[in-house]
């Protein structure tokens, strides 16, 4: 499939929007990989913040 899109692809146009659509792909997935931000919790009960890792393990063991 990529073999096909590299000989439909021809001038520095096609270039260009190839670039422009995959720069904010590369972008997104290397702020996911650095974390982007602070982890929301699952629930809060009685003012105690409760992570998922938390809840799935209590919800297993239930």
């Amino acid at each position: 499939m990529l073999q096909a899109i590299r000989d439909k692809v021809t001038g520095w146009i096609a270039y260009a929007i190839i670039f422009l659509i995959s720069v904010p792909f590369a972008l997104w997935g290397v702020n996911s990989y650095l974390g982007g931000g602070e982890a929301l919790p699952a629930a809060t009960v009685n003012g105690e913040d409760i992570t998922s890792r938390e809840l799935d393990i209590a919800y297993a063991n239930y």
